[in-house]
Formats: structure tokens, C-alpha cells, sequence
């Protein structure tokens, strides 16, 4: 299955509320289309996220082991 949307904080107001951001109308974010073809699992964690620009520029080894990293964290505050 292809296409999904990833939603990317506004550069301007960087996701922070202020009244009359120029860049995004006080939206915070813009969603994105894509048509490549992407795990069930990233469509998911895109569609329910909300990401910096930063997370876009890293490539598929880095966003890896960033995911990973929070996984481990989230499970060890879970087990203690």
C-alpha cells in the first residue's frame, strides 16, 4: 500500500502557539503527502507524530537507531 502524510512543525513559530505566525496562520505544523512506499509502521508513527525538520534530514540508519534508543528508554522506565 502506498502513500501516506507526515505532519512537520512550522520552521517559523517551531511548533510553539504565537498569534500571527506569517508562515503557517497559527496552525503550528503543515502535513505533507508522500507516495513512496513505506512500512504499516511508519505510516503509523508519522501519522500520529508531529516532527522537527531535523528528523526528515536523517537517513533510514539514523531514524533506526533514534527509534530503537526511545524504545529501550520507554521500556526500562516501564519495567522499573
Amino acid at each position: 500500500m502506498t502513500g501516506h502524510t507526515k505532519n512537520v512543525y512550522c520552521i517559523c513559530c517551531d511548533g510553539h502557539k504565537f498569534d500571527n505566525c506569517p508562515l503557517c496562520d497559527d496552525e503550528r505544523f503543515f502535513v505533507y503527502q508522500y507516495d513512496d512506499e513505506i512500512e504499516d509502521y511508519m505510516k503509523d508513527f508519522y501519522s500520529e507524530s508531529i516532527l522537527d525538520s531535523q528528523w526528515l534530514k536523517k537517513n533510514e540508519a539514523e531514524k533506526s537507531i533514534y527509534l530503537d534508543k526511545q524504545l529501550i528508554e520507554y521500556f526500562s522506565c516501564v519495567s522499573e
